[in-house]
């Protein structure tokens, strides 16, 4: 290979690997952007499925808990203790609807000296107080830790949904004397009014024992807490309904507890919710938005949960479904067209590249082959027509000599010529097309009978002889449609390289022993009329088998050789061959030398004649 061709491949390839690192950095880039993009519209799909469910099951304990907390102190009964194994410790007359989730009622004293496990967890801060301080704090802390809060779940839709919760959990004033004497007589609602007043008076100047027993209880009364007479006279305060969770038995437990003060007593009123259930139908309100997701109770909560503002209940969703690999879409399908687009640009560049190279090169080897071909037949012309016209030959026998050479020198510049203009009209016509003008149908017997002597006298002028073995007797009624000068040039170049490389040279010690037999054999073989050429001469190596049928491609003992030609035998002769129908091929028969085989398909027999049956 030289520099030159050698540069441009590299200036090729350069480009071509810089053309698809830049295409395949764009791919990537690409692709990376799309899973992204899927990836947030998933991720934003969740959430928006997230927050839906939330405001569900919010929306669906909101009334539960206002129910409940408008619930009147009198409907609780007094108790001093209450165990978790009692299955009912107070029936409460009127039930509705949403009283179905309620297990036990309950109302325990509020004092620290009670001795119960069960009433010190109903005495402890409730839970979404204690969540809401850790929130305050955090607000309130490095913005770090804020924005890692809100990165859990936002801080505007949690708020909203907690200020409904706490709308709900409020305690509305509860029923009194006051409702059910609505249509008495007007003295005896002033008698009450009085009453109310002397009441309220009362609870003022009980004010200090209150604050007494809210630090003796470990809370104050809500500001939302209402205030009502029962029908002794006495003032009732009952607080916000506070949910919260309390274990009892190895098992947790909802309730909902909020603090009042009855009969001038602290005491903690509330009831205790069938989780099971209630988890079912909460899970069954949301199963279209999130069919997967579960609940569990906030102090057991992990990371990827939501909670709820309505009770101290956390959602876990279910684990996001895994982006696939790959999938088609617009953006992909545009990237795998412009790969193929890019491909077939660079192998049609590269393949219009390589013919151009090897246009190239055939037209350096053409030009250095009539060169060198045509320079010495000229110069001989020359000199030995400038010799005959200046009478410096005199002598008749020498003169003669000169003509023979002038003839044989005009009769090779002939046949450079008719060789090239051969082979230029063949690489214009597709092998099988064009047959040639002067076909003619033979027997194939006849037609080695008309190229043999010229061949036993073209290797008779090398020394050489020709040994003919001809396996025709089963075959004498076939035919054969064929140019026969084209197939005496085939045969005639075939046995030309025969002389070339294979007759013995001026480097032969001893040339009677060189073998100079070139065997020609012919014989048919399924329709084909097989012609072999086979020398003893040193043949082909394997290097050279690859590119022998080659244009201007010549052996390299024929380099030096004065008379090595063009180099357009071999290629001129297969394309002879194929024109006709057939093929020459470089095959390993006889195991010595070069040995060419000739194949050309004989004419169809005719079935309905019955001379042509044999």
């Amino acid at each position: 290979m030289n520099t030159r061709r050698l540069l441009t491949w590299l200036i090729f390839w350069s480009s071509v690997a810089l053309a698809l690192g830049a295409l395949a950095w764009v791919s990537v880039e690409v692709v990376a952007l799309e899973r992204r993009e899927v990836s947030s519209r998933t991720q934003a799909s969740r959430e928006e499925s997230v927050r839906r469910a939330l405001w569900r099951l919010d929306s669906m304990m909101a009334p539960v808990l206002a129910v409940e907390a408008a619930r009147p102190s009198e409907d609780y009964t007094a108790l001093l203790a209450w165990s978790a194994d009692t299955q009912t410790l107070g029936q409460i007359t009127a039930g509705t609807q949403l009283d179905s989730y309620a297990i036990r009622y309950f109302n325990v004293l509020n004092q620290p000296q009670i001795d119960d496990e069960l009433v010190q967890q109903l005495q402890a801060p409730p839970m979404l107080r204690q969540e809401s301080a850790q929130e305050e704090a955090q607000e309130a802390g490095p913005p770090a830790q804020k924005s890692a809060k809100r990165a859990s779940e936002p801080d505007s839709d949690y708020d909203a949904r907690n200020r409904i919760a706490q709308l709900a959990t409020q305690n509305a004033p509860q029923r009194s004397i006051l409702n059910e004497q609505a249509d008495q007589p007007a003295s005896a609602s002033r008698a009450f009014e009085f009453q109310e007043l002397d009441g309220f008076a009362a609870l003022e100047s009980d004010e200090r024992q209150q604050a007494e027993l809210s630090d003796t209880g470990g809370r104050t009364m809500d500001t939302a807490s209402a205030f009502s007479i029962d029908t002794f006279g006495q003032i009732q305060s009952v607080g916000s309904l506070s949910p919260r969770w309390i274990s009892s038995d190895g098992q947790d437990r909802l309730v909902l507890v909020r603090d009042a003060i009855v009969n001038g007593q602290p005491v903690l009123q509330g009831l205790e919710l069938d989780w099971e259930k209630l988890r079912v139908d909460l899970l069954r309100s949301i199963s279209d938005v999130l069919p997967d997701a579960t609940l569990v109770p906030s102090n057991t909560t992990s990371l990827g949960a939501y909670r709820m503002a309505t009770i101290p209940v956390a959602l876990i969703p279910p684990p996001a479904d895994p982006i696939p690999a790959w999938s088609w879409s617009p953006a992909r399908v545009g990237l795998v067209v412009t790969w193929i687009a890019i491909l077939a640009t660079i192998i049609a560049v590269g393949v219009v590249l390589r013919a151009a190279i090897v246009l190239s090169e055939r037209r350096g080897r053409f030009v250095s082959a009539v060169t060198h071909e045509l320079r010495t037949p000229l110069t001989t012309f020359r000199l030995y027509s400038q010799m005959l016209a200046d009478g410096m030959v005199s002598d008749e026998e020498v003169r003669s000599d000169y003509l023979s050479t002038l003839k044989r020198e005009s009769e090779r510049l002939t046949g450079i010529v008719e060789n090239v203009l051969e082979y230029a009209r063949l690489s214009r016509v597709r092998p099988g097309k064009g047959k040639s003008s002067g076909e003619q149908t033979l027997s194939p017997g006849a037609l080695v009978a008309r190229f043999r002597p010229a061949l036993a006298r073209r290797l008779g002028q090398h020394n050489m002889d020709l040994v003919a073995s001809l396996d025709l007797d089963d075959d004498q009624d076939r035919t054969v449609t064929v140019d026969p000068h084209a197939v005496e040039r085939i045969m005639m170049n075939l046995i030309e390289n025969a002389c070339k490389y294979a007759s013995p040279g001026d480097e032969d010690a001893d040339p009677e022993e060189h073998d100079t037999r070139v065997h020609l054999d012919v014989g048919v073989s399924d329709g084909v009329l097989e012609m072999l050429v086979a020398d003893h001469g040193p043949g082909i190596s394997p290097a050279e088998r690859a590119k022998i049928f080659g244009e201007f491609q010549r052996g390299l003992r024929g380099l030096g050789n004065a008379r090595s030609g063009l180099g357009l035998g071999l290629a001129l002769s297969r394309g002879l061959a194929r024109e006709m129908g057939g093929d020459l091929q470089l095959v390993r028969r006889r195991g010595h030398g070069a040995e060419f085989l000739l194949t050309i398909p004989l004419d169809a027999i005719d079935r309905t004649d019955p001379h042509s049956v044999r």
